[in-house]
């Protein structure tokens, strides 16, 4: 017995000295690691502006209020972590300069007692600080600044519906455990599930002993429904849980009601907040585990709750991680300038303007990874940011520009993504009134960073990734990649305002950004997209959707190359491998616009529908719903290499549709006439169990003359489906912008088609016109010049056609006309180069064209008026281009045209 109880106290004495080495171990750590335990530390000196230098460590150690705190030459400053003693510190600024360390916590240490950092300053006093302005904390070259507050789960999903509720609690099951961090008391914000961002709510956390780690208690009434569940084909539709609460935080003192010059006119509250910015070439800036609120400043640019300024390379080892930003009301996070920062595990709620946010268009090589934006709200700073109220009103030329602002604002995104080359992973755009994720193209940086990179970087810049991101109840779009902005100032000549969106920058992703080198895919991977307007948009040269998840949007995806000829040779758009459910169970009702359900809208083209499952398209009186359509009201040209091929389809009541012909049209499809709702078109390849294993018919509108009058085309609702022929386009261009061209096909014996010419509100091309008509190979067709002059000069080209494929024209002139010349022609697609081959001889007469010749050939009949026309592909064309490799060939015509 004795020697028993000798043994068992040996061992307790050995775990206790074990444990008390452990901890004088981890004191001596502590010692080294925790700022506030270092040795020698002297409290901050007293006075209402506070200067430290001379290599002085410096720290908070009670309440303190000042006017402002500036930190250089060596000094450095903590703050008391001492979960006993409380610290709330006020002051208008506090600015760490050369060689100045501000350090709350550290990585190893984090500042886990509470800390309140207050900003105090009005809009209407003089600035503090001529580039860091008002209410700020902020750290200039050589400076070094870090916050570190404790780990916590930032968000997840919902693993239990959450439905409303009157009672005075729910428990509720997350997707991830929160490992006891979320803690009564503290609040949480639960998104919409909907179509209305503002059915997210907030909750606070009650206490939960039954609670598992991944179960917290929320102290009710809950007034909608938080989905949590898994629809049709596998597309998982549950609300994100963000937590809002942290033991720092920092925000700014706020008025009562609004005052001005705070631009009262938009907003009935105080929008003068805090801010925090890194600026220039700073040591270290590492922001984590705290809460940020009433921050960001409408007035003016610059002022954004967390801000990387000008730091160029300098956002490479620094990071914004694990920030709660809340109620602000200038962005959440602005990356300016600035390369390579991480922002990771941020929440970004109930902001103005965008909210994640690259501004000059030169920031590269940055990553965001698992942040949850949600509630983003316009705000004025930008067009872009603003609604049509304030785009009207503070236009920068409003006496002789009235914006349109469909166009050149309205698109507060809680992404905003200036240059391609970052790096998108995991993250969540859970409401916005505008856009989840907005890719758009400086042609040149803006800003102080102009001149920074050549013209065209960013359009031409590879994608850095985009992988695993979701976009849910978003006004307009989930994901959209288009689009512009206006570089230079108003002007006479443009009075646009700088900034604003425009359309002329198109995304063509090459190796090294060279036109000439191969095309580089942006892939689009593993996106999930629920309840937008439209899920996903892509407009450029080679952007592909694979693996994606869309529900219940209005539209699932957009895809559109150009009006006329694609952006990037060779290039298409294709969405891949993904399901595409139109209108799932778990989402009650409609959104309230008045649009059709679609799955996949082609615009243009060539797009490519490839391996992808559509489920419940239930076509009714309320409303259309169709799995593949086409764009209404589409001027531009449609291309014959569209191809929806090896999809299937569960519950849909219609495959195709295109569009309402003679029936009820509506505001979506309104007159539906144009040149692009005419000449739809689309390749059908599916598998079969036949001897050849695979079916493929191209199918046309129902009342397309030049096509759909063959008698290989069989009727099928709202289109036609043509077997064993092979179509192309031919490509008119003609130098006036008051004409239209009718043409039929002779040898199937159509009826006329009268087109108005493609875009023909370019404004880029103001003097000609080109006509796309999509025609059958080896046809004979009649042209003639309606409402106008016949063009006096005419190119002609045919587009999309196999080799050896050869069309025949009859172009009817006025009499007196008088035939100049005809000669061949090589367009260089990437260059835009013309080279001129060579004068074409006439043919002896029209019956003696020669498809052997493998060259276009004419002849003109002086008497009659009559240009006759042989156009035949010489060259394969390669992969999606419209053209052979080496160019398009086309015939250029010019009259003399009397009347």
């Amino acid at each position: 017995m004795t020697k028993k109880f000798t043994d068992g106290y040996l061992n307790q004495l050995i775990v206790l000295a074990s444990v008390l080495v452990s901890s004088l171990a981890d004191y001596a750590i502590d010692d080294v690691l925790c700022p506030s335990m270092r040795r020698g530390l002297v409290p901050l000196p007293p006075g209402p502006e506070v200067h430290l230098s001379d290599n002085v460590a410096y720290i908070i150690d009670r309440n303190t209020s000042v006017t402002s705190i500036t930190i250089t030459n060596g000094a450095s400053l903590t703050v008391l972590d001492d979960h006993r003693r409380p610290i709330f510190l006020s002051l208008r600024y506090l600015l760490v300069g050369e060689n100045g360390t501000l350090q709350i916590g550290s990585e190893s240490c984090p500042h886990r007692a509470y800390l309140d950092i207050e900003l105090r300053g009005r809009a209407d006093e003089p600035v503090d600080h001529p580039g860091f302005g008002h209410k700020f904390i902020g750290a200039d070259s050589g400076g070094s600044i870090e916050i570190h507050g404790p780990w916590k789960l930032a968000w997840t999903y919902l693993s239990t519906t959450i439905k409303p509720t009157d009672s005075a609690y729910v428990i509720v099951t997350l997707k991830d455990s929160h490992r006891g961090t979320w803690r009564a008391g503290d609040r949480i914000v639960v998104a919409s599930s909907d179509y209305d961002m503002e059915h997210a709510e907030e909750f606070d956390l009650m206490p939960c002993h039954e609670c598992c780690d991944d179960q917290i208690k929320i102290r009710g009434p809950a007034r909608f429904t938080h989905l949590a569940v898994t629809v049709t084909g596998g597309v998982r539709l549950a609300a994100e849980v963000g937590i809002l609460t942290r033991n720092i935080k920092i925000h700014g003192r706020m008025e009562t009601k609004c005052y001005e010059p705070n631009k009262c006119r938009f907003f009935d509250y105080d929008t003068f907040g805090g801010h925090i910015m890194a600026a220039h070439e700073i040591r270290v800036a590492r922001f984590e585990g705290f809460e940020l609120y009433d921050m960001g400043q409408q007035l003016r640019i610059a002022r954004y709750p967390m801000h990387y300024h000008m730091t160029d390379d300098g956002g490479y080892g620094n990071y914004a991680r694990q920030l709660s930003i809340h109620h602000c009301f200038s962005r959440c996070v602005t990356v300016h300038s600035t390369n390579g920062v991480l922002v990771e595990d941020v929440v970004g709620y109930d902001t103005l303007g965008h909210c994640f946010f690259l501004e000059d268009g030169n920031e590269r090589d940055n990553r965001l990874n698992h942040n949850l934006g949600l509630v983003t709200r316009p705000g004025t700073l930008l067009p872009s940011d603003r609604d049509e109220e304030m785009c009207l009103a503070l236009t920068a030329n409003a006496t002789v520009h009235v914006p349109d602002t469909d166009e050149e604002c309205k698109s507060v995104s809680t992404f905003w993504i200036t240059h391609p080359a970052n790096y998108l992973t995991n993250n969540s755009a859970a409401g916005s009134l505008g856009y989840g994720y907005f890719f758009l193209f400086h042609r040149v940086p803006t800003g102080p960073s102009a001149g920074s990179l050549p013209p065209f970087h960013s359009e031409r810049s590879p994608l850095g990734s985009f992988v695993g991101n979701l976009a849910h109840t978003n006004l307009l779009f989930g994901f959209f990649i288009d689009r512009g902005v206006k570089v230079d100032p108003p002007s006479a000549e443009d009075p646009r305002d700088f900034l604003a969106l425009i359309a002329l920058e198109r995304y063509q992703p090459h190796v090294d950004r060279n036109l000439s080198l191969p095309r580089v895919p942006a892939i689009i991977l593993d996106f999930t997209g629920y309840t937008n307007y439209v899920g996903v948009f892509v407009r450029g040269g080679d952007v592909w959707i694979h693996n994606a998840m869309l529900s219940d949007n209005d539209v699932a995806v957009q895809m559109s190359s150009a009006p006329s000829l694609p952006y990037d040779q060779g290039s298409h758009q294709e969405v891949k491998n993904s399901v595409i459910v139109g209108r799932s169970s778990a989402i009650e009702g409609w959104s309230e616009r008045d649009v059709p359900n679609v799955g996949v809208e082609i615009r243009d083209g060539p797009v490519v529908i490839d391996s992808n499952q559509f489920y419940n398209f239930p076509d009714d009186s309320q409303r259309r719903s169709y799995a593949i359509g086409f764009y209404p009201q589409n001027s531009g040209q449609n291309s014959p290499a569209n191809t929806a091929k090896f999809n299937e389809y569960f519950d849909v009541d219609k495959i195709l549709f295109f569009g309402e012909i003679g029936g009820r049209s509506g505001s979506y499809f309104g007159s539906y006439d144009l040149d692009g709702d005419l000449t739809q078109i689309v390749k059908l390849v599916e598998l079969t169990g036949g001897r050849h294993g695979i079916w493929q018919r191209h199918a046309v509108r129902l009342d397309y003359p030049l096509i759909s009058n063959d008698v290989s085309c069989v009727a099928h609702d709202t289109y036609k489906l043509c077997q064993g022929k092979c179509f192309g386009q031919l490509y008119v261009n003609v130098t006036s912008r008051d004409v239209k061209m009718a043409i039929e096909d002779v040898t199937s014996r159509s009826e006329q088609l009268i087109l108005e010419g493609v875009d023909r509100n370019d404004k880029q091309h103001p003097t000609t016109l080109q006509f796309q008509p999509v025609l059958t190979a080896n046809h004979k067709y009649r042209i003639s010049w309606l409402c106008g002059a016949a063009p006096g000069s005419v190119n002609f080209s045919l587009h999309n056609f196999a080799i050896d494929s050869f069309v025949q024209l009859e172009i009817r002139y006025p009499p007196r006309t008088a035939l100049v010349n005809a000669e061949l022609y090589l367009l260089d697609q990437i260059s835009g180069t013309v080279t001129h081959l060579h004068s074409l001889p006439m043919s002896p007469s029209p019956f003696a064209f020669r498809r052997s010749w493998r060259e276009a050939q004419y002849f003109w009949d002086e008497a009659s008026c009559l240009l006759y026309l042989w156009l035949q592909t010489t060259w394969m064309p390669d992969g999606y281009n419209y053209c052979a490799k080496d160019g398009c060939l086309f015939v250029n015509v010019v009259l003399d045209v009397t009347y």
